[in-house]
C-alpha cells in the first residue's frame, strides 16, 4: 500500500525537527510552533499552535498568532513620475486591507479560512484570526 504524497514541509519552531509529510500520520495530530511551506514554497504560515481536525481531509486547525506571507519579497522598484503640468505625482500610501467575515483564500495547493484577516497591500503579510483552518489538498 502506497503512501500518498501531501504538499506540505513542516517545520517545528524551537526543535530540529523538519518534516515533509507523506500523510497524515507522520504530522504529528497536534504541536506548539508550526511553521508551514506550501507545495512550491509561494507561501508560508506561522501559527503558535496547530491541531489535526480531520484527517481523512487534511484539515488543521491553527491558533495563537497566526501569519501568512508570500516566500519571497517582490524587488520593488520606486520611479519618479510627473505628470502634465511638470509637477511629481505623490507616492503610493500602503494600504491595509481589514476583511471580517467569512475570509477564505485558496493558493498554492491550500484552502485558508479564517473570520478575520488584516492584509498588507505593500509586502502581502495577513494576520489571520477566528477559527483559521487550513485544508491541504494532496499532490496530483
Amino acid at each position: 500500500m502506497s503512501k500518498s504524497r501531501l504538499p506540505l514541509s513542516v517545520a517545528i519552531l524551537g526543535s530540529v525537527i523538519c518534516l515533509h509529510a507523506q500523510s497524515s500520520t507522520d504530522v504529528p495530530s497536534r504541536g506548539k510552533g508550526v511553521t508551514m511551506h506550501s507545495p512550491t514554497d509561494v507561501i508560508v504560515i506561522t501559527a503558535d499552535e496547530y491541531e489535526l481536525i480531520d484527517s481523512a481531509t487534511h484539515v488543521y486547525r491553527l491558533t495563537g498568532n497566526v501569519r501568512l506571507r508570500p516566500a519571497t519579497r517582490n524587488i520593488i522598484r520606486t520611479v519618479t513620475v510627473n505628470n502634465g503640468g511638470a509637477s511629481r505625482f505623490p507616492p503610493a500610501k500602503p494600504v491595509r486591507l481589514h476583511f471580517t467575515g467569512q475570509f477564505e483564500i485558496s493558493i498554492d495547493g491550500a484552502l485558508i479560512r479564517a473570520e478575520e484577516a488584516d492584509v498588507d497591500s505593500a509586502t502581502g503579510d495577513t494576520e489571520l484570526r477566528g477559527n483559521v483552518t487550513i485544508r491541504l489538498t494532496t499532490a496530483q
